[in-house]
């Protein structure tokens, strides 16, 4: 009687990312050994479980520029996100402090936006970060939806409408400083 060989698993090369971590998968027995790899700069999303999607995950993982630039000058405020956007999925680099300045083009690279921040703390190890996961999700969270509902652009103040007073004595009262030059 011949015995059921198991496939054999090409190993998978992989560039060195902080952000890639391992969980169990989900509906999984645990005693199986079944183990995804996760993403933290995609919310702590699956990228594929380990030693059956292997081709899948280096798609993604060898083609991110996270690494990279995080590593270009690691502060605790940045958040790296990786979210698809128009069907492609893009790596976005946002700031914990300035985030909603310009929602609808997150930085693709930090050199500038880190080079001269004011704000800059080192990051620590990343086993301090407790809510780097859920800060991305969050923050995919936010982007997505302002890529989805653009929020109108701002009017300038000068060009604003005034608004009419309503009584009369108010009326007079604006004529007169006009008339004045208040």
């Amino acid at each position: 009687m011949e015995e059921a060989t198991q496939p054999q698993v090409s190993p998978i090369t992989l560039q060195p990312c902080m952000y890639r971590g391992e969980a169990a998968s989900p509906g999984a027995n645990p005693s199986d050994g079944h183990v995804d790899l996760i993403c933290k700069a995609m919310g702590g999303k699956s990228l594929g479980r380990k030693g059956e999607d292997n081709v899948r995950i280096a798609e993604i993982c060898n083609t991110c520029t996270i690494p990279r630039e995080a590593a270009f000058r690691p502060c605790l405020f940045l958040v790296p996100i990786k979210a698809e956007r128009k069907g492609v999925l893009k790596d976005y680099f946002i700031c914990r402090w300035f985030y909603r300045l310009h929602p609808e083009r997150p930085d693709e690279k930090t050199k500038y936006m880190c080079g001269g921040c004011p704000y800059w703390f080192p990051m620590p190890p990343m086993e301090l970060l407790r809510d780097l996961e859920r800060t991305a999700q969050k923050m995919i969270d936010y982007h997505t939806d302002v890529w989805e509902n653009p929020r109108p652009p701002l009017r300038p103040i000068w060009t604003q409408e005034r608004r009419v007073p309503n009584s009369r004595w108010r009326r007079a009262v604006e004529s007169l400083s006009r008339w004045w030059g208040w």
